[in-house]
C-alpha cells in the first residue's frame, strides 16, 4: 500500500521483513513497477521467491553466507542483486536512469 502513489525510481531495496512466501511475494510485486534499471536489492534470506523476482526483472543476484563471529545471530544466507545498465525501467512512459 505504501507504493500504490509512488512515482519515483527505488534504487536500493533492503528486504528484512517477514520471510513468508506470501509476505515476500506482496513485497517483491509491490516493489518491482518502481525498480530503477540499476538497482541493488538486498535480502536477508535467499530464499525461491528472491530468486525467482531476480530472475524475472532480470538482474544477476549471488547468494552469500554470514559468518558472525561472538555474536548472538548464527548468520544466514542472504542475496544480493544488481540491476543490469542495459535493462531500461519506465514509470507511467517515463524512463528513470
Amino acid at each position: 500500500a505504501a507504493l500504490e502513489n509512488f512515482d519515483a525510481a527505488i534504487d536500493c531495496f533492503i528486504h528484512d521483513t517477514m520471510n513468508t512466501v506470501p509476505h515476500c511475494r506482496a513485497q517483491y510485486a509491490a516493489l518491482e513497477p518502481h525498480l530503477a534499471h540499476r538497482a541493488v536489492i538486498f535480502s536477508v534470506y535467499f530464499e525461491p521467491e528472491f530468486r525467482a523476482f531476480c530472475e524475472r526483472n532480470g538482474f544477476p543476484h549471488c547468494e552469500y553466507i554470514e559468518l558472525p563471529k561472538d555474536h548472538w545471530s548464527p548468520g544466514r544466507n542472504c542475496g544480493i542483486a544488481l540491476g543490469m545498465p542495459l535493462c531500461p525501467r519506465t514509470i507511467d512512459g517515463k524512463e528513470y536512469t
